[in-house]
C-alpha cells in the first residue's frame, strides 16, 4: 500500500516533467504500485547496498554523522542510509542539477553523499512531519542524535520545504 511520501513523489514528478524537467527517480528499493503511475519520461534507478558494506561510507563523514557508524557495524541500517554509498558514486559521476529528498533520512543520507562526493549539487529536503514525529519512527541509534544531525547538516541544504505551516 502506498504511503503519503510516495504519493506525494509520484505528484512532484508528473508536475516537474509536465514542467519540461528531465526527471529521474532515485530509490532504496525500486519496488511498489506507485511505480507505474509515474510518467513514461521519468527514469526509476534503485541505489542500494547490502549491509554490512553500507556502512563503510558512514566512517568518511564528519562530525555528529560519523559516531553514529560504530552503532550501525552492529546494527541493520535505516533503509535510506543503505543508498549512501551508491549516491555518492552516482553525484560524482552523474551529478543533477538538484536533488529534492523526503523523508528526513534520505534528506540526511542525500546531504551526506554529496558531502562524500565533494558535489556541488543542491540538495533540498521536504519535510511532511515535525522532528517530534519524525523521532517518534526512527530506531533507538538514530533517535537519540536526530536533532544534533538535523542542527548539524539541515544549513547545509540549498532548501527546505515544508508541506504545512504545522511543519515549519
Amino acid at each position: 500500500d502506498a504511503g503519503g511520501v510516495q504519493r506525494a513523489l509520484v505528484a512532484l514528478a508528473r508536475e516537474f516533467v509536465a514542467r519540461g524537467h528531465a526527471v529521474e527517480l532515485l530509490l532504496v528499493r525500486a519496488r511498489g504500485e506507485m511505480l507505474a503511475q509515474l510518467p513514461a519520461e521519468v527514469r526509476v534507478r534503485e541505489l542500494s547496498a547490502r549491509w554490512p558494506f553500507a556502512v563503510r561510507p558512514l566512517f568518511d563523514l564528519p562530525g555528529e554523522a560519523r559516531k553514529l557508524a560504530p552503532g550501525f557495524v552492529a546494527t541493520m541500517l535505516p533503509r535510506a542510509l543503505r543508498s549512501l554509498g551508491p549516491l555518492s558514486e552516482y553525484l560524482k559521476s552523474e551529478p543533477p542539477d538538484a536533488v529534492l529528498a523526503t523523508p528526513m533520512t534520505c534528506a540526511l543520507t542525500a546531504l551526506w553523499a554529496a558531502e562524500l562526493a565533494h558535489s556541488p549539487v543542491r540538495i533540498v529536503a521536504r519535510e511532511a512531519n515535525t522532528l517530534s514525529q519524525q523521532i517518534a519512527q526512527r530506531r533507538l541509534l538514530f533517535i537519540k542524535h536526530l536533532p544534533a544531525l538535523a542542527r548539524d547538516w539541515y544549513p547545509r541544504a540549498a532548501g527546505i520545504v515544508a508541506v504545512s505551516d504545522g511543519v515549519a
